[in-house]
């Protein structure tokens, strides 16, 4: 089965202008018995499987030196009661990506590997001195997760910390260290210093309780920083070092203060200034008075070098063999002055050198890594074939149970071990090659001779023999222990979701990874890779019944295949290339010359699954969904959109944002670039590499390397998010992914002919974004005229509201969205398309979704439409009639839970149910022989259906008060009758259909449409009267608690029509069906079913009536409304695949 779909109604409605003429006439019914059936269940959906992948992950890279931002004005985040603020973050995974693996090797294709259990980048590993089972994982956006069974199983210990909340970087662990004195207290230096992704930190988190809480320690001094190594020294617990890229720190005070440690003047790249950044610092463990430190920093101005010391003011340079430069020099240190080191060279960041030391780095001797001599199985460990990764991957640790020295582990993108000294190699992963670990290493922890964990950018593997390596089945499953059952620290890119069960997310080197749920599932499936290497832009087909999905690899690598899967997911024959580069088919395509950005932007047109977009410089169209790639398939509709190299690195500018609204490609699209430029056409449609297409950069701030103002932070694209109002072309917003700089603009001129001119709206403290990168912007999708914003930032989801017109560059005010999402980069916010939840893709923690008060679907199958009421206080009843002809309630209880019952037995009409008395419901149908059912819920449940007999021609109407209630009914002779305790009365009248109910205070009234098709009113104190008009179908009443009535009735002219005290006046809008109302005693709401199936929403509080569209609903058939209180209408509806539907009105 596909994926189940809610479409977006279309914009506007065509508001009727004709009148209606006023005139009644009589009304008058028959007998009206049941007939009890057998109960049936809804059906249900049955589960879907999928299936999935091919390519290998590469480092996201731009020739520009590592930003080194100052501190920004502030770092709170307000929290606030705002619309969304009072929601919980409900965490949805991955936890772990199921069925990861890699291609291919063979024709036809086959995996190269299968890693099985995956999670994010773990970048630091620490283990218990005492307990080996007890170990941390440092992770790249996750925090600190600890495992108290050896991996097993894992808990996030961290990012959920109120202690931690809004510091930016405090979830991107670089490095870990534990008191060899006291292992309950653990230091975990932030900011990952891996390049690439790597987020920069805010200091060191420090626990004294074994990870139960933690503190922010040295953000004074660290902030925005990298930390790549941590020491507490065994001989005094107080002295602490932190190797960071602004040098080497160490502290006496357990931390709480720092100085820089004053080191020999590094060997510089020629030309250049040394930064002096260290990436590693060891405590000998023969001489603990002795420290090594590897000083390098990626070939910004450090050729590299290792140095020794004392930890204080005694230090040198240890002379190595090679004369070169290197970006990257890994480093492992072991008794009786053994060390050896792995060095990146600063052109291809391939393997450039090996060397060993026997005595402490006095002297070295080269092992060869190319050319004659070189030991067998030494191969360049740091690249793949898609080009070196030793600045990312590079991580050199000896096993310290080996007396001799002589096991020493490297690890890049695939892991070597020597046995003998570096005599000989063996490739203990074969990552790409049958192995069973995920590729590129970053931490060894070793716990017993041979045994140690791993951490990768799959998560964390153990091994008790080295990984095999003195066997002949190295790398193989039997060598190799997955340990990420329950680790949850995937890196998302961005991704889409249909709702919060069907989801579809690119992730850093795990891929795109994917949960689907079939429409009826209760537990969410797991997530599972569909794609290996680097993941990135996602789209999902909404079309019921399709299982069509979409992901890319770098650089614009669309592929198009399918969420049906199997496990093992093999072969991986289900994607191929659908963009307009098709780099694995056929890279000479034209488009493949484009500069495109290492995540490169495509969206779906969400009005026309087969139209897509796709940015290099320029924007790409396609109208078949891709079909097989390249120009046959895509045309350009633009020309350059970037700043081309006039930007401050001279580099190629590349797009970074495309967005549309939901008139998809016949409305706006606006688009962003790395370097700062915004343009924008009003109709994408019609725009073309000529003409259509508006540069509305404007007066916005321009990236710079400076770090104080304006401060450009890779990888983070300058223009991170940009959209457009889509009730108003002219109004738009973008995001800036930078710092020291103001994070969100808007402009109310979009395309002006002066220029457009934007103004920062990120508000004043305490209400303001921080200074922190904004990475992503969202409308409320729910209206066409938004005034709610959504961002992400480092560290939170934040909204604004009111956000729109002149309002926001007024008096824009920020604050946190909802509770529980724990402190992460959140690099993406998307809503579902069916607009119940805010997903936010994170850097480290997955995917959390946010319910909104936007569309929730309940699920179901509606034979006709919704009845709803409020039986309890703060709860919501639902009663339908499913196409199984049984009465099924649904009721959301007030901690917005939604439950479903079934009242067994056929009927032939709705249900209308009231509850007299507190905790009492009575429930009426028409059942089979015509006659009035009745079910009784008393002491927590239903009794079963009985039949009070009479001949029913409709759906009764029931209403309550006084502790009783009184049902009405149409009878088989178009008269109406009444029914109570004391049984049956006639009444009278000519009814043209049933009727419809309301207790005002002290009386009951009945209001219908006469045979004359007029409005025609019964009270059980005054008796009948005429109120006129000509009615298309029965009227809808409700009263408040001062006993006055209101009346809403569909004309013959299709427009809404209100009748009050003050009689009648015609409201507007042309009707589909007849109209829903509630009355919240200040207030009237009307909602109904357009010509267009959308829903519009008409209120009114005395004077004039407003008009919205509801956004996200398609209709089948007339809505429902209630409302429980002054400041809440809710309304129900059935969707076109049946299903009910709610959404939640302040």
């Amino acid at each position: 089965m596909g994926h189940s779909s809610f479409r977006r109604a279309s914009l506007l409605v065509v508001l009727g202008l004709m009148a209606l003429s006023a005139v009644p006439t009589g009304a008058a019914a028959a007998t009206p018995a049941p007939r009890g059936v057998t109960p049936a269940p809804l059906p249900a959906a049955p589960p879907t499987a999928r299936r999935g992948g091919r390519a290998r992950a590469v480092v996201q890279r731009l020739d520009l030196p590592r930003s080194q931002p100052a501190v920004p004005r502030s770092t709170a985040i307000p929290r606030t009661a705002v619309a969304g603020a009072v929601a919980t973050w409900v965490e949805l995974g991955p936890k772990p990506i199921v069925g990861a693996g890699t291609c291919c090797t063979t024709n036809p294709p086959a995996l190269a590997a299968t890693y099985g259990n995956t999670s994010g980048r773990v970048t630091s590993l620490a283990t218990d001195p005492a307990n080996s089972s007890i170990v941390y994982a440092g992770t790249a956006g996750g925090g600190v997760w600890k495992s108290t069974d050896g991996g097993s199983n894992w808990t996030s210990t961290s990012a959920g910390q109120a202690t931690l909340a809004s510091l930016e970087g405090a979830s991107a662990i670089g490095a870990l260290a534990i008191d060899p004195n006291n292992s309950l207290i653990v230091y975990a230096g932030t900011g990952e210093d891996n390049q690439s992704d790597s987020q920069a930190g805010w200091g060191i988190l420090k626990t004294t309780d074994g990870g139960t809480t933690w503190t922010n320690i040295g953000s004074a001094t660290f902030a925005r920083q990298h930390i790549g190594g941590l020491v507490v020294d065994k001989l005094n617990s107080q002295r602490v070092f932190a190797a960071t890229d602004i040098g080497l720190y160490r502290s006496i005070d357990s931390g709480t203060t720092w100085t820089k440690v004053t080191l020999p003047t590094p060997t510089s790249i020629p030309g250049r200034t040394p930064t002096q950044a260290a990436t590693q610092i060891i405590q000998d463990p023969s001489n603990p008075a002795k420290f090594w430190v590897s000083v390098t920093d990626s070939c910004v101005g450090d050729a590299g070098d290792i140095m020794t010391g004392d930890g204080a003011t005694s230090w040198s340079i240890s002379s190595t063999n090679f004369i070169g430069l290197f970006s990257r020099i890994g480093l492992g240190v072991t008794t009786g002055g053994i060390a050896y080191l792995a060095a990146a060279d600063c052109t291809t960041n391939g393997l450039v050198d090996m060397e060993k030391t026997a005595n402490g780095g006095s002297s070295w001797t080269t092992i060869p890594v190319s050319g004659p001599g070189t030991p067998s199985g030494l191969v360049d460990y740091f690249d793949a074939g898609a080009g070196g990764q030793g600045d990312y991957d590079n991580v050199v640790a000896i096993d310290p149970y080996d007396t001799t020295g002589n096991t020493a582990i490297f690890g890049g993108i695939d892991a070597l071990a020597t046995t003998d000294g570096g005599a000989s190699f063996v490739n203990i992963t074969r990552g790409y090659n049958g192995g069973v670990v995920h590729p590129d290493f970053h931490a060894i922890a070793y716990t017993a001779r041979s045994t140690f964990y791993f951490g990768s950018d799959g998560g964390v593997w153990t091994t008790a023999d080295n990984g095999g390596a003195a066997t002949q089945t190295s790398g193989d499953a039997s060598h190799w222990t997955n340990r990420n059952a329950t680790l949850g620290t995937v890196q998302f890119y961005t991704g889409t979701a249909l709702d919060a069960g069907n989801l579809l997310g690119g992730a850093q080197d795990n891929g795109t990874a994917g949960s689907f749920n079939s429409d009826a599932a209760v537990v969410r499936p797991a997530w599972k890779e569909y794609l290996d290497g680097d993941g990135g832009y996602t789209a999902i087909d909404p079309t019921p019944g399709s299982t069509t999905i979409y992901t890319e690899f770098p650089h614009l690598g669309i592929q198009r295949g399918s969420s049906f899967y199997t496990l093992p997911p093999s072969p991986y024959t289900n994607f191929s290339d659908a963009g307009p580069c098709r780099p694995t088919s056929n890279p000479q395509d034209p488009a493949c010359t484009d500069p495109t950005s290492f995540i490169a932007p495509f969206v779906m047109d969400p009005t026309n699954p087969n139209r897509l977009l796709a940015g290099s410089n320029r924007i790409y169209k396609t109208t078949t969904g891709g079909g097989n790639g390249g120009p046959a398939d895509w045309a350009a509709i633009s020309g350059d959109l970037t700043s081309g190299t006039n930007n401050f690195a001279a580099t190629a500018d590349r797009l970074s944002v495309i967005s549309m609204g939901p008139a998809g490609i016949n409305g706006p699209v606006i688009t962003g670039s790395l370097f700062g430029a915004v343009f924008y056409t009003p109709n994408g449609s019609t725009a073309s590499p000529t003409g259509g297409w508006t540069d509305i950069t404007g007066n916005l701030p321009l990236p710079s390397p400076n770090p104080n103002a304006n401060t450009f932070v890779f990888p983070n694209p300058w223009i991170s998010g940009a959209v457009v109002n889509p009730s108003n072309p002219s109004e738009a917003w973008v995001t800036i992914g930078g710092v020291n700089v103001f994070g969100v603009y808007h402009t109310l001129n979009a395309r002006a002919a002066g220029g457009t001119v934007w103004k920062a709206i990120t508000g004043t403290a305490p209400n303001a974004v921080p200074n922190q990168s904004v990475n992503a912007i969202a409308l409320d999708p729910t209206t066409n005229s938004p005034s709610s914003v959504y961002i992400a930032t480092d560290s939170a989801v934040m909204v604004c509201n009111p956000c729109s017109g002149a309002a926001a560059d007024a008096a824009a005010s920020w604050s946190q969205l909802g509770n529980g999402l724990p402190n992460v980069r959140v690099n993406a916010i998307t809503f579902s398309r069916d607009q119940s939840n805010l997903i936010a893709w994170t850097h480290g923690l997955g995917a959390w979704a946010l319910p909104m008060l936007g569309w929730d679907k309940l699920g179901g199958r509606l034979a006709s439409r919704p009845v709803s009421t409020s039986l309890a206080a703060n709860q919501l009843d639902t009663f339908v009639r499913g196409t199984d002809n049984q009465i099924w309630h649904n009721w959301i209880d007030s901690s917005n839970l939604s439950h479903w019952e079934l009242l067994p037995g056929q009927v032939t009409s709705d249900a209308s149910v009231v509850s007299p008395q507190t905790g009492v419901y009575d429930a009426f149908a028409r059942g089979p022989d015509m006659s009035l059912l009745h079910d009784h819920y008393v002491n927590g449940a239903w009794g079963g259906w009985n039949s009070f007999g009479g001949k029913l021609a409709a759906e009764p109407a029931a209403t309550a008060g006084n502790g009783t209630f009184l049902v009405f009914v149409k009878g088989t002779d178009s008269h109406l009758w009444s029914w109570d305790v004391n049984g049956w009365h006639f009444i009278g009248g000519v009814l043209a259909a049933g009727p419809s109910a309301t207790f005002a205070r002290t009386e009951t009234d009945a209001f219908l449409q006469g045979a004359d098709r007029a409005h025609w009113y019964w009270s059980s104190i005054s008796g009948w009267l005429a109120l006129g008009g000509v009615l298309a179908d029965k009227p809808v009443a409700v009263s408040d608690a001062s006993g006055k009535v209101d009346a809403f009735v569909k004309g013959t002219d299709n427009a809404l029509w209100h009748w009050g005290q003050a009689g009648w006046e015609k409201v507007g809008g042309v009707l589909a069906t007849r109209p829903a109302a509630a009355n919240r005693g200040t207030r009237l709401d009307a909602f109904v079913q357009g010509t267009d199936n959308g829903l519009w929403h008409a209120w009114s509080t005395g004077t004039g009536w407003t008009w919205e569209q509801i956004l996200g609903a398609q209709l089948s058939i007339d809505p429902a409304s209630v409302s429980f209180g002054s400041n809440r209408v809710d309304v129900f509806i059935r969707s076109p695949d049946t299903s009910l539907w709610h959404h939640a009105l302040p």
